[in-house]
């Protein structure tokens, strides 16, 4: 016979308690009045305060301001960073003759006690105890803190410092891995770079107008981000083959589920934010009346998160430009949803997908996300640059990955004071965001950034709108292009890169044709800014000297389609 008790576990808000109980009594066994614990980012450039004696709370309010920056500041804690060593600070006694800044000016005494990793491979400081006497400290601080009741405690605050850095750095190396996977899906197939992404964000739209709560939107972002990681087993001539596949060529295309499922559920174990998310991706390809693959389930068999998921890389689908296919027009995308309601689609997630459309919720706060693609432009004193890859959101702001092969000149090499002005550029269904960034370190594959400020734009018709037009150079020739955005005084036209090996050919540009479905407009003007993102060049383009009846051509054609949408998405409603 034997007798089994529930085992009581700490979670994290009984670990973060505990952890501040210890330290306050660490603090008062070593007779001090004050402390702070102070977490290193990864690459140990900026410090930022976990918590405080005078903070009720653990994380404190400021645990997501930069308290220390290493470039920037002299502080005491660039000395216990390179010395890893504990660092003790007399004003009694030392003249401060080398400078360094103690934290606090009123102090007597401070002690900077270095938080190492438990790595088996090296020592890694991740963080520092620091404490504080504001008066003359009576005794030998150096032997005190060596004692056994102080050394246990250290060690205690050790051990629960390093559960926090963990998950710091595990969901830091995910989003590295999700880098890695997004350059070798780009390698295959240049076209599906940016899928991922839409696919994630408008799950999360979807999501929140089902309901679901911020641990759920962020699960369902991940799944969204990761649904098609499988595709790194299909052969590339597949991805890209622009004429119908055989049988063979789809029965391999019907795989990549299950290799996404797969990926996924080996990792697992190292990362517990993944744990069914591998559900979630393996059934995106079911479909609502039971047809759909890999295990034909029906209706509400199939998880609602992979239902959200089936819909958004469905729309994402068609709206993008494809190797076997050109974007479908919202009308199109419309009519196809409404056609498959009940068929490929939960008919309520229809509703709600039309309802967004119609009232145009193409959310602002794309940076909130975990993770987002795009284009970082620098303006330097020599000149400017942009640079592609992902948003890495973090706890003191953002991290900019640079991809691999992106442009290494001396623009992008520059120093941080050389950097005049940043702004980072995402895009979304054809609508550019536009973020003015405010960097605080660069490296040649990193870009850190403290915050990131909503830039107004132009206003513009904001229903996707992909009109063809034709734009007209100064030496007669013509290209195609997408129109992809319109207003009063501008728009918006991309084209994929490889359409201008040099982009300097787009200032040549002076008018563009506007090809409206009943009748074609020509206006003049000029190209104002060109934002290359992934692999398509987003070109803003500003009327010069049009007359006001061409104006108001625009206008009729801009308010007829809006009825018109309006329109047919209350059909689906």
């Amino acid at each position: 016979m034997y007798k089994a008790i529930e085992v009581k576990t700490m979670g994290e808000k009984e670990l973060y308690s505990h952890l501040k109980g210890t330290i306050a009594a660490l603090c008062n066994c070593l007779g001090l009045d004050d402390w702070k614990l102070i977490l290193f980012n990864i690459d140990r450039l900026y410090g930022y305060k976990l918590c405080s004696a005078k903070e009720p709370d653990c994380p404190g309010a400021d645990y997501k301001k930069i308290f220390f920056d290493r470039k920037r500041q002299n502080s005491y804690l660039n000395v216990m960073l390179d010395e890893e060593k504990a660092i003790i600070y007399d004003k009694l006694v030392n003249d401060n003759s080398s400078g360094y800044v103690p934290i606090s000016k009123e102090s007597l005494l401070e002690v900077y006690y270095p938080l190492f990793s438990v790595n088996r491979f090296e020592k890694e400081i991740i963080g520092c105890l620091y404490f504080a006497k504001h008066d003359h400290y009576q005794g030998d601080i150096s032997e005190l803190i060596t004692k056994k009741a102080a050394a246990d405690k250290i060690m205690d605050i050790h051990r629960m410092v390093n559960v926090v850095y963990m998950k710091y750095i595990k969901e830091r190396t995910l989003f590295n891995l999700i880098h890695v996977f997004s350059e070798v899906i780009k390698a295959k197939e240049p076209l599906l770079e940016k899928h991922p992404y839409n696919v994630a964000l408008l799950s999360n739209m979807i999501g929140i107008e089902a309901g679901l709560s911020p641990p759920q939107l962020y699960r369902l972002y991940l799944a969204g981000l990761l649904h098609d990681v499988g595709k790194i087993f299909v052969p590339g001539d597949i991805l890209t083959k622009k004429t119908p596949l055989t049988e063979g060529e789809m029965d391999i295309i019907k795989k990549h589920p299950l290799h996404s499922y797969n990926i996924v559920k080996a990792f697992t174990h190292e990362y517990k934010i993944l744990a069914g998310i591998e559900d979630i991706i393996l059934h995106h390809h079911e479909r609502y009346d039971g047809t759909g693959y890999p295990d034909g389930l029906a209706g509400e068999e199939i998880p609602l998160k992979s239902r959200i998921l089936a819909i958004a890389d469905a729309v994402d689908a068609m709206v993008s430009k494809r190797s076997y296919k050109i974007p479908k027009s919202p009308n199109d995308i419309i009519d196809d949803l409404l056609y498959n309601k009940g068929k490929q689609f939960d008919p309520e997630l229809v509703t709600l997908i039309c309802k967004l459309m119609r009232e145009q919720k193409i959310k602002s706060d794309i940076p909130d996300k975990p993770i987002v693609i795009g284009a970082l432009e620098l303006l330097a004193r020599e000149g400017a640059c942009q640079l592609q890859g992902n948003l890495i959101k973090t706890n003191l702001g953002y991290t900019f990955m640079i991809n691999y092969n992106e442009c290494q000149c001396e623009k992008c090499k520059c120093q941080l004071p050389d950097i005049i002005k940043a702004t980072f550029h995402t895009e979304y269904q054809g609508e550019v965001h536009e973020y003015e960034a405010r960097v605080t370190h660069k490296d040649k594959e990193v870009v850190h950034i403290s915050r990131l400020i909503p830039k107004s734009l132009p206003t513009y018709f904001s229903l996707p709108w992909m009109l063809g037009g034709i734009v007209n150079f100064k030496d007669l020739s013509t290209s195609e292009v997408i129109i992809n955005n319109i207003g009063g005084n501008s728009l918006e036209f991309c084209v994929p890169m490889e359409q201008f090996e040099d982009i300097n050919v787009l200032d040549n540009i002076n008018s563009i044709t506007i090809n409206f479905e009943d009748e074609d407009t020509t206006v003049t003007g000029k190209v104002s800014k060109v934002v290359r993102i992934s692999q398509r060049l987003y070109c803003h383009f500003d009327y010069l000297n049009i007359l006001e009846a061409t104006r108001d051509g625009i206008f009729r054609q801009i308010f007829k389609k809006q009825a018109e949408t309006n329109r047919v998405l209350g059909w689906g409603l």
